[in-house]
């Protein structure tokens, strides 16, 4: 495959309803839509945007790769990792360039995917209060979601557990829950409330200390199984993670490990050691999520991934843009009409 040309267009979207974790707050999301044809006519999608608190590189930083990308597009050849590696291009930039060529690859057949499955997907539930936070979980599972991940990790924990305790006591063993700490804990402390928490028989607890060795403590010490999230920031933690199997979960923004070929590889790997990787959004448009959406399909487990962020974000034509119909994707509509 021959990359005739390349485009950039600045994007910023707002969130209807802004997302809090831990002491931060997300408001409103910015980034590049990096349009990319090949040499038979085909134009194809990605997206890089960039996540505060979590991506390394700044907009600033993601503009100056694509303006060097695209003055240098007739001497590089973007299907192979030495230009990125070499030029020090940010992971979304990569992310985004990756995904727009995975997107042709399926177009001229080199890549297939089968499209006849669908994805389950966790709804997610942000710091608020108890009665909001049960009203919302009451019409998640009125829409048929099977799996909520609850944002917790506040200052008096008590209040977690009451929440946690009420959502078990209206909804029983017939919703998933998963527990996103956000690195709140210390060691000591996340050994604790851990134990407190494992009556409920949670799916997993989510970065419940800030440091990886807290963390793999943590999971020798817990009936209830441990993912690891934000402490994955980049391919080679992501592969030694995978290969020394000491955490069972681990969930993967693929916006900030950036490679979208290299993290395929790594599924792989990861399928072969039975370590559950969980695809997750890091508030990406309807672009970036379609690429998610491709990633979990490489996966051979059937655990929801993080992928129902587009509730968040405003002006997308709509929630169905991605077919989450019951909790769940509905690939056919993202391969009939790939980018």
């Amino acid at each position: 495959m021959i990359i005739k040309s390349i485009y950039y267009l600045k994007f910023k979207l707002k969130l209807h309803n802004s997302f809090n974790y831990g002491t931060k707050k997300i408001s409103s999301k910015s980034g590049y839509y990096i349009i990319i044809m090949d040499e038979l006519g085909n134009a194809s999608l990605g997206e890089a945007s960039p996540l505060k608190e979590f991506s390394k590189e700044s907009l600033k930083k993601v503009k100056q790769d694509l303006i060097q990308i695209k003055n240098e597009l007739r001497i590089i050849n973007l299907s192979t990792d030495r230009y990125f590696d070499k030029n020090n291009i940010c992971a979304s930039v990569r992310f985004g360039i990756e995904s727009a060529i995975l997107n042709l690859l399926i177009k001229r057949k080199e890549i297939k995917i089968s499209p006849n499955k669908s994805v389950s997907v966790n709804a997610v539930v942000d710091l608020k209060s108890k009665n909001y936070i049960l009203n919302n979980i009451k019409e998640l599972v009125v829409n048929k979601y099977s799996t909520v991940k609850i944002k917790i990790g506040r200052k008096n924990f008590s209040d977690d557990f009451e929440i946690i305790k009420s959502i078990k006591g209206v909804f029983g063993n017939k919703l998933k829950i998963r527990a996103d700490v956000n690195s709140s804990w210390n060691k000591r402390v996340a050994i604790k409330n851990i134990n407190a928490l494992n009556k409920f028989n949670l799916e997993y607890i989510e970065d419940p200390c800030k440091s990886l060795s807290d963390n793999f403590e943590v999971s020798k010490k817990s009936k209830t199984p441990i993912a690891l999230d934000k402490p994955i920031n980049n391919l080679a933690t992501l592969r030694k993670l995978i290969k020394d199997k000491t955490i069972n979960f681990l969930v993967i923004k693929p916006m900030i490990i950036g490679s979208v070929f290299e993290l395929i590889k790594m599924i792989k790997l990861a399928n072969k050691k039975k370590i559950k990787i969980i695809i997750s959004s890091s508030f990406e448009t309807k672009v970036g999520l379609k690429t998610l959406s491709m990633l979990s399909t490489f996966v051979n487990h059937n655990y929801a991934h993080g992928l129902s962020a587009s509730n968040y974000i405003n002006n997308q034509k709509s929630q169905n843009a991605l077919n989450i119909i019951c909790g769940k994707i509905k690939l056919s509509n993202l391969f009939t009409n790939a980018n």
